[in-house]
């Protein structure tokens, strides 16, 4: 080959890797990621208790708070995905804060509570926030359960070739995962072995389940995996096909802060001379990577400084660029908020302040802002301290598909393993994140739910009752009845699919959804339900409690009825939301409010009296009415849109038989109105003294629905023991959770002081704390005390 055609192949290899970067960058720009993290003020439950939580959410790829939605939708499952409970909850430049009653007739079991947002269900549920909690009802029978009475599930043995693949005669690495029927990692002795039974390698697992075994496979041979576990179970794994042709891909570091990765390409009969090689972090191209490659083992490194922080994708192109192999390196953040906490003491009486100082600083030293959240509860073999957190939520379980067991072992600095433990975790994951033949199509993204930028979106559907009947342009209106009329209509598409957006969604009532009047009775109507059904990654299960825990079960069960009993007001008050409680028109033009004027007995009175906006007709048993137009001097031809506390009128001269003494006001909107694709003459707003359609017929067309809207908030309230009174009163205090704060603010001096006051329970009680700073650096501490 002439020097020049060597110099135009590489020119054109570059070409391409750059082009592969370009539509992975391309892709991720259409495709902002959120990330939802959930604070619980703890992890297990008993019936009729509350779960306080805390939101964040934040830009998937920096991990800034992220003011995009500003609806998080929250939920206990069960492991059929059944929901035991659901919420909305506000959200505010990526933070939101609420509370969920646990059902007084819940099974006792492990559940599961998961987060997200409407955007983030075009990406699945896999990467919704998701943990276990634990729901106990103490008006069940709890059975003593011991090891030897529980039945014994089948264990599961994943096998994952490290890249992707296995080549015939290349050396690899298999990582292999064991955990029984719930997903949780075991302990046991692995051997591969041969056709004939011969053992060809020997392994171990730890109590992850994650181990694995380097080895050169061969064409020629059937392998097996046998994992012998600890507690006398086996199970068995085929391996797969080894190829006489393709690609591998190796990555191999020496330690955490290793200067560098050295990369090996596998290339057994495929002809190719060069390859390419993509990492990126987070959609964020980080390497370009063209290198020239023979047959067999092609070795070279990259500097680990030029990843980004968190898992890491190298993705390896063939010459056609087809992905043809992926694995994933995670890179310690080492620019993380660093919280303190300072108690003043690690011992104290009940009915007792402790005081607390909170410091948030950087790495260097240097103290920043921070958003942080912080809960203080009592642990015991019922109540253990919640594995999961912000900093291994956002950096490691919010990346991965599947259950990760154990997470803050992989950040637990004390832990020698954790680089071991982190890198086979890798190794079990890849080809997940990205659909590569819609990442490598550029084609623009269709998404199917949008972003909640400004409110609640409702969306449903026009069902015609005949074939080929059509679907486009018919209108719909949807409804909830109160004083602050909240209405809005929707124009359908040629597929009949309905939108309707809600500024300020809080209401505990129902929905009324109407078809246009002229169509009813052609068309039905469905209202889509915001909440997704889907299994879960993380499998649950029933449980019992040995004899000490029935005994803590038993006590625990006693606080909490007390506490019920004594202090129940003190988790029964209320947050007004601060909202507009404006009409969706803002402002009416002409307002009458009907007690400043002489009452009468039928509405066409009413109109006609006083009402001077509007010109009210008969011909012979159908009314017409029409708005003034103020702009155009005349009144409008059509009629106006007539609504009842935000319900919208379909049948005006059924309306007209309605009691006037029932109804406070009338606004008038004497424009043209536009809302949405749809334009009003005028409006005629309809309130009563109570906004709940004072005992209004509906037309039997429309359609009713339990739709619960934003939740309002609770105040958390505690027991304040200053006086002598206070300290000596024989009101019972068995509090377990003594304080939970979910906004927690601290400027950029770093520093915030706050107190809570012990109960009468005595034990060992953990401060858990975390947050983070505006830049998206995420921090979590704890630290335990005795109330003794």
């Amino acid at each position: 080959m002439t020097l020049v055609a060597m110099t135009h192949q590489a020119k054109a290899q570059a070409n391409n890797t750059t082009e592969l970067a370009q539509k992975l960058e391309m892709y991720t720009s259409n495709h902002l990621p959120e990330k939802i993290f959930l604070h619980t003020d703890k992890s297990s439950y008993l019936s009729n208790e509350l779960c306080w939580f805390k939101i964040y959410n934040v830009d998937g790829v920096f991990h800034t708070p992220l003011d995009l939605s500003k609806i998080a939708y929250v939920e206990i499952v069960d492991n059929n995905a059944i929901p035991v409970v659901q919420v909305m909850s506000s959200i505010e430049n990526g933070i939101g804060h609420g509370s969920i009653k646990i059902p007084a007739t819940v099974k006792s079991g492990e559940y599961r509570i998961r987060a997200y947002t409407n955007w983030m269900k075009n990406f699945g549920a896999d990467y919704f926030f998701e943990k276990k909690i634990n729901l106990v009802n103490t008006q069940q029978i709890q059975e003593v359960v011991v090891a030897s009475d529980l039945v014994k599930e089948a264990d599961q043995l994943q096998i994952f070739p490290e890249g992707g693949n296995l080549l015939n005669g290349i050396e690899n690495r298999l990582v292999f995962k064991y955990t029984n029927a719930y997903g949780k990692g075991k302990g046991a002795m692995l051997f591969l072995v041969n056709e004939l039974k011969d053992t060809i390698e020997k392994s171990t697992a730890l109590s992850s389940g994650i181990g694995s075994i380097i080895f050169t496979p061969y064409a020629n041979h059937q392998y097996t995996l046998i994992a012998d576990s600890y507690d006398e179970q086996t199970a068995t794994a085929k391996l797969p096909n080894i190829y006489n042709q393709g690609y591998s891909l190796q990555l191999t570091s020496t330690a955490l802060d290793a200067d560098s990765i050295q990369i090996k390409i596998g290339n057994k009969n495929t002809q190719a001379s060069s390859a390419f090689i993509i990492v990126h972090n987070h959609g964020v191209v980080k390497q370009m990577i063209n290198p020239s490659i023979s047959e067999g083992i092609n070795e070279f490194k990259i500097a680990t400084s030029s990843l980004g922080n968190g898992i890491n994708i190298f993705t390896l192109f063939d010459e056609n660029k087809k992905p043809v192999s992926e694995r994933l390196f995670f890179k310690y953040p080492k620019d993380q908020l660093d919280l303190d906490i300072s108690i003043d003491a690690a011992e104290i009486a009940g009915r007792k302040k402790m005081n607390v100082k909170l410091l948030s600083k950087l790495q260097d030293g240097n103290t920043t802002a921070s958003d942080l959240s912080m809960s203080v509860y009592k642990i015991d073999s019922i109540q253990n301290v919640d594995p999961s957190n912000i900093i291994n939520y956002l950096w490691l379980s919010s990346d991965l598909v599947g259950k990760v067991d154990a997470p803050t072992s992989f950040f637990d600095e004390s832990n020698a393993g954790r680089w071991v433990a982190m890198e086979n975790l890798m190794l079990t994951q890849g080809w997940r994140k990205y659909n590569w033949e819609n990442v490598l199509s550029a084609n623009s993204p269709a998404f199917e739910f949008l972003p909640e930028v400004a409110g609640k979106i409702i969306t449903g559907k026009i069902i015609p009752k005949l074939p080929n009947a059509p679907l486009k342009d018919l209108g719909v209106y949807l409804s909830i009845p109160s004083t602050k009329t909240q209405f809005r209509s929707s124009m359908s598409d040629a597929s009949g699919h309905l939108l309707f957006q809600f500024p300020n969604f809080y209401t505990e009532d129902q929905v009324i959804a109407q078809i246009e009047r002229q169509y009813n009775n052609d068309y039905k109507l469905s209202i889509d339900n915001p909440f997704v059904k889907s299994s879960s990654k993380y499998p649950t299960k029933s449980f019992g409690f040995g004899r000490t825990g029935k005994y803590q079960l038993n006590q625990y069960h006693r606080d909490v009825a007390v506490q019920d009993n004594y202090n129940f007001n003190l988790n029964n008050r209320f947050v007004s939301p601060s909202i507009d409680s404006s009409a969706f028109y803002y402002q009416a033009d002409v307002n009458y409010d009907l007690d400043d004027y002489a009452r009468f007995n039928t509405i066409e009175e009413v109109l006609r009296e006083y009402v001077s906006p509007v010109k009210l007709s008969k011909t012979k048993n159908d009314f017409d009415i029409a708005v003034y137009d103020e702009v155009n001097k005349r009144f409008f031809n059509n009629a106006p849109l007539i609504l009842l506390d935000g319900l919208a009128i379909t049948d005006f001269n059924k309306f007209m038989e309605y009691d006037p003494l029932k109804i406070k006001s009338i606004d008038i909107v004497d424009r043209m109105y536009f809302l949405g694709s749809a334009g009003y003459s005028g409006i005629l707003n309809f309130t009563t003294y109570r906004g709940n359609l004072e005992g209004f017929e509906l037309d039997p067309k429309a359609i009713v629905l339990d739709y619960k809207g934003l939740q309002s908030r609770r105040e958390f309230l505690a027991p304040v023991y200053e006086t002598k009174d206070q300290i000596n009163s024989h009101l019972p205090d068995f509090r377990h959770l003594l304080y939970w704060d979910p906004s927690i603010n601290i400027n950029a001096g770093g520093i915030k002081d706050l107190s809570f006051y012990t109960s009468d329970v005595p034990g060992k009680y953990v401060i858990v704390l975390q947050g983070i700073s505006p830049l998206g650096k995420a921090g979590y501490k704890e630290i335990s005390f005795e109330v003794n």
